[in-house]
């Protein structure tokens, strides 16, 4: 994949994190972080791809604080838990059944998952994947 490929990539995934995360400011910094990327890919349409200028460009794009390493660190375990449990199915505590169709970042609570055909959102701890533990 090159570079403005990766960029874009990236510029997507920021949204779509930003979209399930309740917290306002923290969702605009994520849509902020969006905007640079697409405007480095797009940097990259009128630069060229040096491999100078990618060099460059990375470097800009570094974190320069250790907040911004930690939450960049948060937001990639978000991401990675989401696409693990998109479409699981799963028992809640309270005995719902069904198919999780969101999860949500939740600065109180941690994960959250909505599940399909049941209003509302759950703690990830009161949820059990459908094909853990024992079978009766």
């Amino acid at each position: 994949m090159d570079e403005k490929a990766r960029l874009l990539q990236q510029a997507e995934r920021c949204r779509r994190i930003a979209e399930n995360i309740n917290n306002l400011e923290t969702a605009e910094a994520i849509r902020n972080l969006a905007e640079q990327y697409e405007r480095r890919a797009e940097a990259i349409g009128t630069e060229g791809s040096s491999v100078l200028g990618a060099k460059e460009r990375v470097a800009q794009m570094t974190p320069s604080s250790t907040g911004q390493e930690v939450a960049l660190a948060i937001l990639r375990q978000f991401e990675e838990a989401r696409s693990e449990l998109l479409g699981q199915a799963v028992i809640l505590s309270d005995g719902k059944a069904g198919t999780i169709c969101k999860v949500f970042l939740d600065e109180l609570h941690g994960l959250r998952v909505s599940i399909e055909g049941h209003e509302g959102q759950w703690p990830i701890s009161t949820i059990k994947l459908s094909g853990d533990g024992d079978r009766r």
